[in-house]
């Protein structure tokens, strides 16, 4: 059924299903209808997932999959990123960055966040869940989309994108 569609990317009939990668849902819809889903701490047991559509693709199916397994869809805007993803990969390259210029340690920085702003994970965790080479790209997708200097890469995280590294061990 979801023969020739890239990586964690599904299909329900002609509509495919795809995590954000920091670009719109209107620009990847090019090839039909699309549906963009914002990142969630863990998809296993979210009971609420943020998504836009483009490309004559409706939420509303969506939505009634996933409301037998408990699970509320919220309709975002069709901004670069969505909410979750841009700002988790945001705070993972002022992370990184902090770590490129002062030495603090990654478990310090992660700390400091959970313990100081109630955060459920620190950046740092979060960004070896995603891949240094994810959390990169959604960067370079919102940099080349808002033409903004905030979205470069630190030099820690874009060292580790091309080395497959981790923030946290081996």
């Amino acid at each position: 059924m979801n023969e020739g569609l890239p990586d964690e990317t599904l299909a329900i009939g002609p509509t495919r299903i795809a995590l954000t990668d920091g670009r719109t849902a209107a620009l990847r819809s090019v090839g039909g209808a699309l549906i963009l889903l914002d990142l969630a701490r863990d998809y296993a047991i979210t009971t609420t997932l943020g998504a836009t559509a483009a490309g004559g693709a409706s939420l509303a199916e969506l939505a009634a999959v996933l409301q037998p397994a408990g699970i509320a869809l919220i309709e975002l805007d069709d901004a670069a990123g969505l909410v979750v993803m841009r700002t988790v990969s945001c705070l993972a390259n002022e992370a990184a960055d902090v770590m490129t210029w002062t030495g603090t340690q990654p478990a310090d920085i992660d700390i400091a966040m959970v313990l100081g702003t109630a955060y459920p994970l620190g950046p740092l965790a979060w960004a070896d869940m995603l891949g240094a080479a994810r959390v990169a790209q959604v960067l370079a997708n919102l940099q080349a989309h808002y033409g903004d200097a905030r979205y470069r890469r630190a030099p820690l995280l874009a060292r580790l994108q091309h080395t497959r590294g981790r923030f946290h061990g081996p």
